[in-house]
C-alpha cells in the first residue's frame, strides 16, 4: 500500500519507524521508506522497515521485495469481501467497522477506501498499536485519521468479556482476519464476534481441505520465531466447512464464502462440499503422490503459484450475517 507522507512529519516518521520495528504490513512511503516482513521474498525477520538514513543495499533489498508483492490479488479480494457485506457503496458510510487484531492497521485503511464511514482499529500489540498512530499522524491524507480510532486492547479476542469492550462503539461490522487459528479458544472467539457484530461479521482465516476430516482440527504449537506473534499458544486449523458449520449453531443467520479467484478457477467446488468432493480431493492427492502431476485444487498449493500474490490458499473468508 502507497502513502505519501506529510513533509512537515517526515522527519520525526523517521526517526520512529526504526525504533518501533519489527513492521508485518507492507508500506512505500516513498522512493526509500518501505516497510513489511518479507518471508516469502527472501529477506525474513531481520529486516522489516527502511528509510533514506539506511544501508542503500538494505534500501534495495526491501524495494525488491516489496516490487515482487503481487498487491492487485489482495486488493480484489479484499473488494469482493466488502461488496458481500454491502454491494451498495453509498450506504457504506452509515456502518461502523470494529478491525480485530488490526496489526499495522493496512485493513482499517482498505475499508475506509471502500467507503466505510468510521472504524475502530483493535490491536493487542503495543508497537503495532503505535505503529499506527505514527502512520495516521504522518500521512498527507487526512481520510484516514479521520475516520480511523486506534485503541490498544490487552484482551485476547477469545476472552469472555471481550465483547463488552465494544457494546458502546456498537459495530455494524467486525473484521477478524488471520486472527481464529492463533487463538487457544475460536470457539469463544466466534461466539464473540455474534454478540458483538449487529449486521455481520468476517473470519478470514487458516484452513486446510483434507479430504473426509470435515469435522478435524489440526492442532501445532504456535511458532516462537514468528515476529508479530501475540500469544504462547496452540494453533488450531480447522476444515474450511467446519467454520461455516459453528457459525450457524451459535446463530449466524447466513453464512457466504468468499475465496480469491486466482484459487476458485482451480477448485470450483469449494462453495459446494459433497461427498464427491471428498472424492475429488482423494483422487488428485493420488494423482500428485503417483504422477507428481498438480491437478484440480493442488495446482493452487504449488507454492510458486501464490508465492508473491498476497493471498494463501489455505485461507477463506467468511462473510456471517446476525
Amino acid at each position: 500500500m502507497e502513502l505519501a507522507l506529510d513533509p512537515a512529519r517526515a522527519g520525526e516518521f523517521e526517526d520512529r519507524m526504526i525504533a518501533l520495528a519489527p513492521w508485518m504490513h507492507a508500506f512505500r512511503f516513498g522512493p526509500s521508506i518501505y516497510t513489511g516482513y518479507y518471508k516469502y521474498e527472501g529477506v525474513g525477520a531481520e529486516l522489516t522497515c527502511v528509510n533514506s538514513r539506511s544501508d542503500r543495499a538494505d534500501v534495495e533489498r526491501l524495494r525488491d521485495a516489496y516490487a515482487k508483492r503481487q498487491s492487485a490479488p489482495w486488493s480484489d479480494f479484499v473488494n469482493q469481501i466488502f461488496d458481500l457485506i454491502e454491494p451498495d457503496r453509498s450506504r457504506r458510510g452509515g456502518l461502523r467497522v470494529l478491525d480485530v487484531a488490526s496489526a499495522t492497521g493496512q485493513l482499517s485503511m482498505r475499508a475506509v477506501d471502500a467507503g466505510f464511514g468510521r472504524v475502530l482499529s483493535s490491536e493487542i500489540r503495543p508497537n503495532q498499536v503505535e505503529q499506527q498512530r505514527l502512520i495516521l499522524s504522518s500521512i498527507q491524507d487526512a481520510r484516514y485519521r479521520n475516520a480511523i480510532e486506534v485503541v490498544h486492547d490487552p484482551i485476547s479476542a477469545d476472552a469472555e468479556e471481550f465483547p463488552s469492550r465494544y457494546a458502546a462503539f456498537a459495530p455494524d461490522v467486525v473484521l477478524s482476519f488471520g486472527l481464529l487459528y492463533h487463538l487457544a479458544n475460536p470457539l469463544q472467539h466466534l461466539l464473540n464476534l455474534r454478540r458483538i457484530a449487529r449486521r455481520a461479521a468476517v473470519v478470514y482465516t487458516m484452513t486446510h481441505i483434507s479430504p473426509f476430516a470435515k469435522r478435524a482440527w489440526y492442532l501445532t504449537i504456535e511458532n516462537r520465531d514468528w515476529i508479530t506473534k501475540a500469544t504462547s499458544s496452540v494453533s488450531w486449523t480447522p476444515h474450511y466447512t467446519e467454520v461455516s458449520r459453528i457459525a450457524r449453531e451459535i446463530g449466524f443467520r447466513n453464512v457466504r464464502l468468499a475465496y480469491p479467484e486466482m484459487f476458485a478457477r482451480n477448485f470450483r467446488g469449494y462453495a459446494r462440499y459433497t461427498r464427491a468432493t471428498d472424492v475429488t480431493l482423494l483422487a488428485e492427492k493420488i494423482c500428485r503422490m503417483t504422477f507428481g502431476v498438480h491437478v484440480g485444487s493442488l495446482r493452487n498449493q504449488r507454492f510458486e503459484y501464490f508465492r508473491y500474490a498476497d493471498v494463501n490458499p489455505n485461507y477463506f473468508a467468511y462473510v456471517l450475517e446476525t
